[in-house]
């Protein structure tokens, strides 16, 4: 009994948590035509105001206007956690209509404070514009970030970890890159990845993911053990074993 309702407290406590949606909306991008009127833009952003204030009453909280196509809603964790399935869905709610059309960009903050709360969902905006705009992202007390929401390629990453950090200051990679990699290794299920399946996860270049890959390599963090021929007459891809196990606080070839 008093575990099932110290679980139950925490749980509440867990639930009545500080949570901060910022909204960045590209309305401009979606009149499809070339010019347009400052009459146009005030009625869209009225028409996306009484939206949000319906979405902000669906999920009891207040909304505020902070800039031209920016908005900030603050509610409680458990709130958001219910019409997000546990953060992993954008919200289909008919009530928020242009929300999830795509032209809207969210980062969620979760914190003991509102102002925790709204650092963090600006933190997460920023991760969600790194996957272009439309993507939702939420950030946590513990550092971790999760999205893109409603994604096949969402995951979820921390930088936290001392391990990370070393092999950060090592390879000259930032804390989100090898971050992210270590996350898309733990979702595969596998410490094998090619340059193509990294670009696709990190959705960049695939230069830009041999360019990290590469550098992994030289710093003994990556070795490559085979090749794949995806198509008949396509260039052969390289497959690399990610390997970021630290030894005494060094990455082995620097000891």
């Amino acid at each position: 009994m008093n575990i099932a309702l110290r679980t139950y407290e925490m749980l509440h406590f867990k639930d009545r948590q500080i949570a901060v949606q910022m909204f960045e909306f590209d309305y401009l991008s979606h009149l499809m035509k070339p010019t347009y009127a400052s009459d146009e833009i005030y009625n869209i952003e009225i028409n996306i105001t009484q939206k949000l204030l319906n979405y902000a009453k669906m999920v009891q909280g207040s909304l505020k206007s902070v800039g031209p196509g920016r908005f900030v809603i603050f509610t409680t964790r458990g709130a958001l956690s219910e019409i997000t399935r546990e953060f992993t869905v954008i919200p289909e709610v008919a009530e928020t209509g242009l929300i999830t059309q795509g032209m809207v960009t969210c980062g969620i903050g979760i914190g003991q404070s509102a102002y925790d709360a709204e650092i963090r969902a600006g933190t997460a905006m920023l991760h969600a514009l790194e996957h272009g705009k439309g993507n939702w992202m939420a950030a946590f007390e513990d550092k971790t970030f999760h999205g893109p929401l409603g994604r096949p390629e969402s995951i979820s990453y921390s930088y936290n970890q001392k391990e990370i950090k070393q092999v950060s200051e090592v390879t000259s990679l930032s804390l989100v890159t090898i971050s992210k990699i270590y996350a898309i290794l733990k979702k595969m299920n596998n410490d094998e990845i090619t340059a193509q399946e990294l670009a696709d996860q990190l959705r960049i270049m695939p230069r830009s993911a041999r360019r990290i890959l590469t550098q992994l390599e030289k710093k003994g963090f990556a070795k490559e053990v085979g090749e794949e021929t995806p198509h008949l007459r396509g260039r052969p891809r390289k497959i690399y074993r990610i390997d970021f196990k630290i030894s005494n606080g060094y990455q082995k070839n620097d000891i």
